[in-house]
Parts: C-alpha cells; structure tokens; sequence
C-alpha cells in the first residue's frame, strides 16, 4: 500500500510472527487488503499477494476475495513461493542447532492463476528463490507506476524525563548533604 520502501521495511523489522498459528487464511487476508484499498483514489489500485496459495482456514475464500476485487476494480498479483513437494526445512533443534528437515510443502499455482484469471492481471507468478521474488517484484514495479507524494508521520515518546527527574532528585540530596550533614561530621 506504499511505495516507501523504508516504512515497509521498519515495519518487517518491528513485526512479530504468531508461531502458534496453523493455517493460512488467504482471502481473509486479501479482503483486508481490499477494505484498505476500496477507497483509495489512486490512479492503479493493486495487491500482490505473495503465499503458497494454500488456503486452509479463515471465513473467505480465495476465490471470493478475487471477485470481490475485480468488482472494486482492483487488480491483484498473486506470487507463489516455494516448489512444493519435499524440501528441506531449517528446524531449530535445541541439542543439535540448526539443521534442514525434509518436509512436504504445498503449492496451489491453480488457486493462484485463477485469482490472477478473475482479476485480470494473467498468470500468477512463481518464486522458487529470494532472487526470483526479487525478479518479479522488479517486473511488477515496471508495469504498475503511478507517482504518489508521501508524508510519514512518527509518533515518539520521550522517556528522558523520569531520568531528569531523578537526576535532578541526586543533585539536590548531594547540594543538602554538602551543606548541612557534611560539617556535622568530624574529620
């Protein structure tokens, strides 16, 4: 929803995975990106919707959230990730370390192509590596540009003035403290 590459990724660093999840629930995901964008007056509204295209649980179809899509007029790109089958998978084993695990990963390209089909954007788009996401990100940029202007607001929180405060607390017990206690004592 933004071409501002540095909020996107502030945004990855600060986000934090549910390890517990179990399913993923693409057309809910794809009808929250809509909510967002249904309104927007951009001149070229789209998703890219980057998953294995394995939907196995939420209330909206895939399917669904496509239709509803191209009735808003907004385009989405889906991309599957990964090669499907068995491969292997990095498991962090508390005696061993790290260590690749062969695993059976689902791939739904059908799924996929059909949500591009009804969305009129042609085929979904498949990546295997960092560098073939890489590659359709890049050719995605190239066919969707509309120039937008940009203001980032930050919300900050100052935490300096508790430390201030109890700086200032010190200074005045050390000022007392020379003042009335220091001659008190004897040498």
């Amino acid at each position: 929803m933004t071409w501002d590459h540095a909020s996107v990724m502030n945004a990855l660093d600060n986000m934090t995975v549910n390890m517990q999840a179990s399913g993923t629930a693409i057309g809910m995901g794809l009808t929250k990106a809509l909510a967002r964008l249904k309104d927007s007056e951009a001149e070229s509204r789209i998703v890219i919707l980057i998953t294995d295209g394995v939907n196995n649980t939420g209330e909206i179809d895939p399917i669904a959230a496509a239709r509803m899509a191209a009735a808003l007029g907004i385009k989405v790109y889906p991309i599957g990730v990964g090669t499907g089958g068995m491969v292997p998978f990095p498991y962090a084993d508390p005696f061993f370390g790290t260590r690749n695990i062969p695993t059976l990963i689902e791939l739904d390209m059908q799924t996929l192509d059909r949500i591009a089909e009804i969305t009129n954007t042609g085929r979904a788009a498949n990546a295997t590596d960092a560098a073939g996401l890489r590659n359709i990100m890049q050719e995605l940029d190239a066919l969707e540009r509309t120039e937008i202007s940009t203001r980032m607001n930050y919300l900050w929180h100052d935490h300096f003035a508790l430390m201030l405060a109890l700086a200032l607390l010190l200074l005045l017990i050390e000022i007392i403290a020379r003042s009335f206690l220091l001659p008190l004592i004897p040498e």
